[in-house]
């Protein structure tokens, strides 16, 4: 029913997708999952009295889960609820400080709500998130020289770009192995000989860039694509 009902929506059927969705929770009523989608669909809808509810059903199943709060922040904020939604986005990054969706639409809610001095706090730490993660992608693209130290602080932040869907386009398993394969060790079986530490460093370097370059240049500017998943807080129109 879920992948049914996915589909309804992906084509703009919301009523077909909502009736799916709530078969769906009949039969499972524990599927948070059926919640937060069945939620995105009626606020497309603008039907926030039901959207809120199912994002209120999500919460309460998964209460340590960030992006139920921060769904549910972005809907509050249509609805020109900005106090509960900046609460919920405070809870929100709370739970996952890293990302820059999170900062970027409380930031926009403080903006909403004429707190410009904070607004721009969060704006720029979401800019700055989102530097680190472009930074790490474009030296690992073109580094000649990589060390083991430098290599696991980059690939951390590309990976930790990827599952905040910042970045697209790249296979977190290839990230992984990335991680596996720029250790010394590897690095020595791969080329059947003894490398002392430039020599590795160069290796290294190549192995990355090599894996890296046969994925298409990423879309690293995805905060209103990741905002998109809750809705955009922007105000209700008056």
């Amino acid at each position: 029913m879920l992948a049914r009902g996915l589909v309804f929506q992906e084509r703009g059927k919301l009523d077909e997708a909502i009736a799916d969705f709530d078969r769906a929770i009949e039969i499972a009523p524990s599927n948070g999952n059926s919640y937060g989608i069945r939620g995105l669909a009626r606020a497309r809808k603008q039907e926030f009295a039901g959207a809120l509810a199912d994002h209120d059903k999500l919460i309460s199943l998964v209460p340590n889960n960030a992006d139920p709060y921060f769904r549910r922040g972005n809907l509050l904020s249509r609805m020109g609820e900005v106090d509960r939604a900046i609460s919920d986005f405070d809870r929100a990054i709370a739970l996952k400080p890293d990302s820059a969706a999170y900062f970027r639409n409380r930031g926009i809610t403080y903006r909403n709500k004429g707190n410009l001095d904070l607004a721009i706090v969060d704006l720029s730490r979401a800019i700055a998130l989102d530097d680190k993660v472009c930074r790490a992608l474009g030296v690992l693209r073109s580094a000649r020289l990589l060390t083991t130290e430098e290599v696991m602080f980059l690939l951390s932040h590309l990976r930790m770009g990827i599952n905040l869907g910042r970045i697209n386009g790249i296979d977190i398993r290839t990230i992984n192995e990335l991680f596996l394969l720029s250790q010394p060790a590897h690095l020595q079986k791969s080329s059947q000989q003894k490398l002392n530490a430039e020599e590795r460093d160069h290796l290294r370097a190549e192995i990355i860039r090599e894996r890296l370059r046969v994925f298409p240049k990423p879309d690293i500017t995805k905060v209103a694509k990741e905002s998109e998943n809750g809705s955009s807080p922007e105000p209700p129109n008056q």
